[in-house]
């Protein structure tokens, strides 16, 4: 698996030579599918999608998609899974943990991943990269108390009925995103 789990996306020269190394070949030669949907379960969350949009498809890619988790069930996999296998990588950005990694279980992608990531590279933003551990941190008394999968640290939620405790487990370490940024004050406890 070829694995760039970022904080922030492509945010330095270092970064972007280490994703052009993964790819094997120049940014403006390869396709990239981008999997926005951890963002919308937050306030704001389509402007938030915008933004990520805009910065990851800014990088130059030769093509570029989008790849909404929740329209998945509804449609057929024939109209997705080919655009997702004719990509070079697959860019998963930040949000929700608790909601990405439902809608990755719920749409089918997290069952495909692992034979997707065999040849493509997956570029993980925040809640991108959290979702690859086997768990992720959710307040048990928070879940208990309103049946809302709420990340403390991050001070968010899942929509009621659209949250889970699970990570994909495609790697076996925790990872905390932000750590110490004076935009999320309880990452660093």
């Amino acid at each position: 698996m070829k694995l760039l789990l970022t904080s922030s996306g492509v945010s330095n020269d270092s970064i972007r030579r280490v994703l052009v190394d993964l790819l094997g070949k120049p940014i403006d030669q390869a396709k990239a599918v981008c999997v926005p949907s951890a963002v919308y379960a937050m306030t704001d969350g389509g402007t938030y999608a915008w933004e990520e949009l805009r910065e990851l498809g800014g990088l130059g890619w030769r093509g570029f998609g989008v790849l909404e988790l929740t329209a998945l069930p509804s449609i057929e996999e024939e109209h997705w899974v080919p655009s997702v296998e004719a990509s070079d990588a697959i860019l998963v950005g930040g949000g929700s943990p608790p909601f990405l990694g439902y809608w990755m279980q719920e749409s089918g992608f997290a069952e495909r991943l692992p034979e997707l990531l065999e040849e493509k590279v997956y570029l993980s933003v925040s809640a991108g990269s959290m979702v690859l551990s086997p768990t992720l941190n959710v307040d048990r008394d928070e879940l208990e108390r309103t049946g809302v999968y709420y990340d403390d640290e991050y001070e968010e939620g899942a929509p009621k009925g659209a949250g889970s405790d699970r990570g994909l487990g495609l790697v076996d370490f925790a990872i905390r995103p932000h750590l110490n940024s004076e935009d999320f004050p309880n990452t660093g406890t």
